[in-house]
């Protein structure tokens, strides 16, 4: 069966009558629509305080992503450095092994025989330049606990260091090398440049990660970010020891870093986030410095100082003095845990992505409020109106009820009129008993009369004025169809002092009992003549 199509619901939505929609049904779908608006308001000032934005998980499952791609891709290449950086200390042992054994040298003997060690940087050099072009890095270098003149007062290690001279993208195939460190004939022998900053040696302090494995103060593979003595240039090394055949480390090899191959090899994929950075964070007292990597697009940041971390509604805030980063880290699975991997996000950049998300959440729910409350209105007007018109209806005149289209105002009026036809019934018939009651009543006082003697009648009215305030106020009571205990109770008296004052009134006018006085009083309520002959007892009393 084909699902209907607007039109057709529509047409059939107007052949339903208006007068079959009980109440109870209105009153539902007035109430689901207030519901709807309030659930909606809900929703817009959860977006306005930023507790509902959709640009907000998008933002953390992107960083989440992106943060997975490039740990693992950083920790891969640094799984392959270090194996390559193994192979690579057990290669130059055992070649400085063969060269002093062929040599007839010991490792002591190298001190201050500049000969020996510049044929032992060519016989290396070849082992040296296959690891540089083999693993992912921008030099590599070797360097042994002596020197060729070990008589200076800063002591300098003896070794080779090379570096691409012309990086300008990851792949390093098409670069060229240069000379960092090591004899400058080595350098013409394999026709290859020096770098500008070259030196014969290398000085003791100028890598002071380099100077803790040497003299075994220090096993970490991967070291801190640090300036290239004499040049612009920032790097890291990953190292191994050089080690003889008793064991001792006499040297330390490795690969180097630097931050233009970390830009060139680790920049963030490009998303509706264009301006991710990458980095290989250091921990150190003042704080995390390490190597950045910008987005594809071309952006870099410019950070200066050392980065600070701070937890921010499970994110985690990098700032320093100049600038501010929000992002996630992972710590890196090599040595000691110092190092850790992180990708953020300029946090002017996120507020800014977080405001237009709001914005665009915003809108929606505003559309989606003015709707709700366009149909709250036309529910109002369409299915309440009738509802307040019919009680108004209720409140008018009932005896030509206007028809309503609902049921049971329809009910109701007709309810209430059927009522007032009864009540008027139920009035009309009573007026008639009242009429009949009080002629009855006329005649069985004019029976009544009949038996009371005339004489002591007029006497009772006549002596009237002689009664007391107090008296005449209790011969009021009487007439008001009161008893003795509440007349006690109205005039805070005792039955004593009522009996004393009834005494006197039964003298003063001259009947023998209560039951007198109330006949007397009954046929003076009866007559209209208790308030004149009280008004005229007042007068001669006066």
């Amino acid at each position: 069966m084909p699902f209907p199509k607007p039109a057709q619901l529509k047409r059939a939505f107007r052949l339903i009558p208006a007068s079959k929609v009980t109440l109870r049904r209105r009153l539902m779908l007035y109430l689901f629509s207030a519901l709807c608006v309030f659930a909606v308001l809900i929703l817009l000032l959860l977006s306005l305080f930023n507790i509902l934005n959709p640009i907000s998980g998008t933002f953390e499952r992107v960083l989440s992503q992106q943060l997975e791609v490039s740990a693992l891709q950083i920790q891969h290449d640094l799984d392959e450095l270090s194996s390559w950086a193994d192979r690579f200390s057990s290669q130059l042992s055992a070649q400085i092994q063969r060269y002093l054994k062929a040599s007839r040298l010991s490792f002591d003997d190298l001190k201050n025989n500049g000969e020996a060690l510049i044929d032992l940087q060519s016989s290396t050099y070849s082992t040296l330049y296959s690891y540089l072009q083999t693993a992912p890095c921008s030099g590599a270098f070797y360097m042994l606990d002596t020197s060729v003149n070990t008589g200076l007062e800063d002591p300098y290690y003896s070794g080779l260091y090379l570096k691409y001279a012309n990086l300008y993208a990851e792949n390093t195939v098409n670069s060229h090398v240069c000379l960092f460190r090591g004899s400058s004939s080595v350098a013409r022998e394999n026709d290859i440049n020096l770098h500008s900053t070259w030196q014969y040696e290398t000085k003791a302090g100028d890598f002071p990660h380099l100077d803790g494995l040497l003299r075994g103060t220090q096993n970490q593979r991967l070291s801190a970010i640090c300036k290239l003595p004499d040049a612009w240039e920032h790097a890291r090394f990953l190292c191994a020891p050089i080690l003889d055949d008793q064991g001792r480390t006499i040297g330390v090899c490795g690969y180097e870093i630097s931050d233009l191959f970390f830009q060139l090899s680790y920049r963030t994929i490009d998303s509706q986030f264009q301006h991710f950075v990458c980095a290989l964070l250091d921990q150190t007292s003042e704080g995390y410095t390490g190597q950045f990597a910008g987005s594809r697009s071309g952006y870099m940041p410019a950070t200066a100082g050392p980065l600070h971390l701070e937890k921010s509604r499970g994110l985690t805030l990098f700032f320093s003095n100049n600038t501010a980063f929000i992002g996630a880290s992972s710590p890196l699975k090599l040595d000691d845990g110092i190092h850790s991997v992180a990708v953020m996000l300029p946090h002017s950049l996120y507020k800014s992505a977080m405001r237009r998300g709001q914005l665009c959440l915003a809108s929606i729910l505003f559309i989606l409020a003015m709707a709700a409350l366009f149909i709250c209105l036309w529910i109002s007007k369409r299915y309440v109106a009738p509802i307040l018109e019919g009680l108004d209806r209720i409140k008018g005149d009932l005896s030509s009820p206007e028809p309503s289209n609902i049921p049971e105002i329809n009910d109701l009026l007709n309810f209430l009129a059927q009522k007032d036809k009864n009540y008027e019934e139920e009035l009309q018939r009573a007026e008639e008993r009242f009429a009949l009651a009080r002629s009855e009543l006329e005649q069985l006082a004019s029976r009544k009369y009949g038996e009371i003697d005339p004489d002591g009648y007029t006497i009772f009215l006549s002596n009237l004025h002689t009664l007391t305030p107090k008296e005449k106020e209790i011969f009021s009571l009487y007439l008001d169809g009161k008893t003795a205990k509440e007349i006690q109770q109205i005039l805070g008296i005792n039955e004593n002092t009522l009996k004393y004052h009834n005494k006197n009134i039964y003298s003063k006018l001259g009947v023998s009992s209560r039951k007198q006085l109330l006949q007397y009083a009954a046929l003076m309520k009866q007559r209209g003549e208790s308030s004149n002959s009280l008004a005229a007892s007042s007068e001669r009393s006066s």
